[in-house]
């Protein structure tokens, strides 16, 4: 599963919520790529700011949303339309015909294709459990989580030059920023 910023009601497409408290963008951009399992350093290069910049948004985040933890923030924000689930698994499988972006090594290829890897055993307060059944990036040496990527789709709404059917072992560079700066130019208008 991946998941997509919905932008808010604030000037910087942040939320304002009860209480006259501010939620920006980058806050919630900082919590998204948390709860996509990126390490802090990846995902700090990624938003191009420093490590301790990302851990005090994804901490500012946390304390605005009265959230106890990361996965706490994640639920509250998702519950309040601020994230969104961008592809869902279809109870008789994933659509065969949909393609996955890999943010990792800017790749896009058939869900089907996929690595299938065996869920892990953890053991969380004494408690021994198999975590379920990973499915990662099939390029060599990327690996990447699947539900850490973007739907094709949701790739070719930030980037509407690129084909509707991406080209195998091609790679594409995404502008996000670009995305927001063209949706900030259309409000302003």
């Amino acid at each position: 599963m991946g998941l997509k910023l919905i932008r808010g009601n604030a000037s910087d497409g942040g939320y304002v919520i009860e209480g006259d408290i501010h939620i920006s963008l980058r806050e919630l951009e900082a919590l998204q790529l948390s709860a996509l399992g990126i390490e802090n350093k990846e995902a700090a290069d990624q938003m191009g700011i420093s490590v301790n910049t990302f851990r005090n948004h994804v901490y500012g985040v946390m304390k605005k949303l009265g959230a106890s933890n990361r996965a706490n923030a994640l639920l509250i924000a998702i519950e309040n339309g601020m994230l969104r689930a961008s592809h869902y698994k279809h109870l008789l499988g994933w659509a065969p015909y949909e393609w996955v972006y890999c943010w990792k090594c800017n790749k896009a290829f058939p869900f089907e294709e996929a690595l299938e890897v065996e869920g892990e055993t953890v053991v969380v307060d004494h408690v021994t459990m198999k975590l379920p059944t990973e499915h990662k990036c099939p390029y060599e040496g990327c690996g990447s989580k699947v539900w850490a990527s973007y739907i094709w789709s949701d790739v070719r709404e930030a980037m509407p030059e690129f084909p509707e059917v991406p080209e195998r072992d091609k790679v594409y560079k995404v502008d996000w920023s670009r995305k927001e700066a063209e949706e900030l130019e259309e409000k302003i208008r």
